[in-house]
């Protein structure tokens, strides 16, 4: 994916950026984030390098071309500038760690940033699991436990002692991992991304399932194939939940109207709207703006 075509999509940005420690940890149990990212619910990038520890149940890691099951225990690595899509399987209850590739290089300038750049921030690299099927990926596996440990307590140290679990990681990563390989993308692949970009271009407009076959140059029944191939979804589905995201990010960031954001996210009646994202996210969108200003 070319980084024109990348902006387009839904950019999960760090809660904690533009901040002096622009570290997160996202603590999902089920369907419920804190705090509470709206990407995690359509594809969607951030700059950032994830981690995740699955510590019960079962999760889908959805990218445009590949989908991964991680199983109780496991944990996997998120490249910057992915489109991905985390899904869970029944109950489930994860950590989410997000931070800028920077850190993996200790400072700007450092003999290590090159050598990090063969990894982090690679494209070439987009998805790593940890199974503890290796000695490494078991050493990858309790460093992120740490880090999870690390969230029950918070002292002097506390920024310290995340900065050294991840130069272990990022170590133990970059020794065992070969990189350089690039992977060429896949018929799907590319169709998805063509039709995805539409998506995020026109989901103001009224769309037709004609309309995003078109973008691919793919018959409507293809359309609906590549979507439940690599999203476990329908592309109507997708596009409202692409509308309901847009329009929870105008909740929280304008003071427009609930029938201005309704409109502007592609929703011809207010009280549609209203109707899905109450199904969607458990609330009216007045009470969802209420408890963003509410904290």
């Amino acid at each position: 994916m070319d980084t024109n075509s990348k902006t387009e999509f839904l950019n999960s940005r760090n809660p904690k950026e533009g901040t002096s420690f622009p570290y997160t940890v996202l603590k999902v149990i089920d369907d419920i984030s804190e705090p509470r990212p709206e990407g995690f619910r359509i594809m969607h990038w951030h700059e950032d390098i994830q981690f995740i520890l699955l510590s019960e149940g079962r999760i889908r890691i959805r990218i445009l071309d590949e989908c991964l099951e991680l199983r109780e225990g496991e944990g996997c690595f998120i490249n910057s500038n992915v489109i991905h899509m985390v899904e869970r399987i029944g109950k489930c209850r994860y950590n989410s760690f997000i931070f800028p590739v920077r850190f993996t290089g200790f400072y700007a300038g450092s003999p290590a940033m090159h050598i990090a750049g063969r990894l982090f921030g690679n494209s070439d690299v987009p998805l790593i699991v940890f199974r503890d099927d290796a000695d490494w990926q078991h050493e990858c596996l309790m460093l992120l436990q740490t880090l999870s440990n690390l969230e029950t307590y918070s002292d002097e140290f506390y920024q310290y002692e995340i900065l050294t679990r991840i130069s272990q990681l990022s170590l133990t990563m970059l020794r065992n991992i070969k990189t350089g390989e690039t992977k060429e993308a896949s018929i799907t692949n590319v169709r998805m991304q063509r039709m995805l970009d539409f998506i995020s271009r026109n989901y103001q407009c009224r769309i037709l399932l004609s309309d995003i076959a078109g973008s691919a140059f793919i018959s409507r029944s293809e359309c609906i194939r590549c979507f439940r191939r690599t999203l476990n979804t329908t592309p109507y589905d997708y596009l409202i939940e692409f509308r309901l995201s847009k329009a929870a990010d105008l909740l929280k960031t304008s003071d427009d109207s609930i029938t201005d954001i309704a409109l502007k996210t592609g929703f011809q009646q207010p009280s549609q709207f209203g109707q899905l994202f109450r199904k969607s996210r458990g609330c009216t969108p007045l009470q969802y703006r209420r408890s963003v200003e509410t904290g």
